[in-house]
């Protein structure tokens, strides 16, 4: 499958180069903790997985829930 332009021309061409890595959800917590909040990758999935990575983040230390914060952060953006 091939395509000439657009977002998804962006990401075949990061495919190609090796740039994008495919995860499991099994690995998902191990990915933002050692790959995202380092800060070299990006996560990029659907919204509602999005929400419901962000809210088990939270929920999964009690210093961010203390602190109020979460280290992730949600785009405006959308495919």
């Amino acid at each position: 499958m091939s395509v000439e332009s657009g977002v998804f021309f962006g990401v075949q061409r990061a495919d190609e180069e090796g740039r994008i890595k495919f995860v499991k959800t099994t690995e998902y917590d191990f990915t933002l903790d050692h790959l995202v909040r380092p800060g070299t990758h990006a996560f990029i999935f659907e919204d509602l997985t999005a929400r419901i990575l962000k809210a088990n983040d939270f929920s999964r230390s009690a210093v961010k829930a203390a602190l109020g914060s979460c280290g992730l952060y949600l785009t405006g953006e959308g495919y």
